[in-house]
């Protein structure tokens, strides 16, 4: 759909946030090669960040001059109803981004989870051997990434919920891929949790507190995200110390997590290999 025909549709003057969702609606039947071969094709003022901002400002500017507004008044609405879009659109693009980059860095992990539980009970099995430091590393690793995976797909949860009305936000390929990985790792724990009678030395691991914990933070991390989303959006508005200024917060807690590990791994004896 090109713009005169998007246009077409907002003359009744949707809001920022409706011209986003029209947007998305029409994403829909899309995949990710899909995406990236019509964007290939479309001009740079097709490009989302440019093209659905500026709508939403063209809507503002054309329905306040039908009305006789006074042209200062005129700038500073669209403007805002620029910074609106803007926002949505990328926060939008963000979560879409997340999920994919978190297979290409949690997969692994998985993969890694998945051999490593063979090969410790076939030496259970063959060799009566059990190393009980073994086991409770990998125990550790597996609720560690089950609960990032959950928070992922809870964090999406809630910026579907509060700023797109429950549109779909990822590709039904990531999405799916999501479910699968989530479903995996919540069934690799609970063959953990079967094996009470195998294991010499056994903890089972507690799927609905570990669940709640994770999702304790989501509220955290989604106000980080709108805020990451809020501040590129004043940036590209070349407000950057107001950018700053929603960022700090998040940027010094980050700092202080990071130096408050260093503490821990210096106090605990912590090494790496240089």
């Amino acid at each position: 759909m090109r713009s005169q025909k998007r246009l077409t549709k907002i003359e009744t003057l949707l809001t920022p946030k409706q011209i986003v969702l029209l947007w998305l609606k029409e994403l829909e039947p899309l995949d990710a090669q899909s995406l990236l071969e019509t964007i290939g094709k479309d001009e740079m003022h097709e490009a989302p960040r440019n093209r659905i901002p500026n709508e939403a400002a063209k809507a503002v500017r054309d329905s306040l001059t039908r009305k006789g507004v006074k042209a200062e008044f005129i700038a500073e609405a669209a403007l805002d109803a620029w910074k609106q879009a803007d926002f949505l659109v990328v926060l939008a693009l963000r979560v879409r981004q997340d999920v994919p980059l978190y297979h290409y860095r949690e997969i692994p992990y998985f993969v890694l989870l998945t051999e490593k539980f063979q090969w410790m009970m076939e030496e259970i099995k063959r060799h009566r051997e059990y190393d009980d430091g073994a086991w409770d590393r990998w125990r550790t690793l597996l609720a560690a990434t089950l609960a990032r995976v959950w928070r992922l797909r809870a964090i999406v949860a809630v910026i579907r919920k509060e700023y797109f009305d429950n549109r779909r936000l990822l590709f039904q390929e990531d999405a799916s891929r999501l479910d699968h990985s989530i479903g995996a790792m919540e069934n690799l724990a609970k063959r953990y949790n079967a094996l009470r009678k195998i294991l010499p030395s056994w903890t089972a691991i507690d799927l609905a507190a570990l669940k709640s914990s994770a999702e304790e933070v989501v509220p955290t991390e989604v106000d980080e995200q709108v805020a990451n989303a809020k501040a590129e959006t004043l940036r590209a508005s070349g407000d950057w110390k107001a950018a700053w200024e929603l960022e700090e917060p998040y940027a010094l807690a980050k700092i202080a997590r990071l130096h408050s590990l260093r503490v821990i791994c210096t106090q605990q004896g912590c090494h790496h290999d240089d």
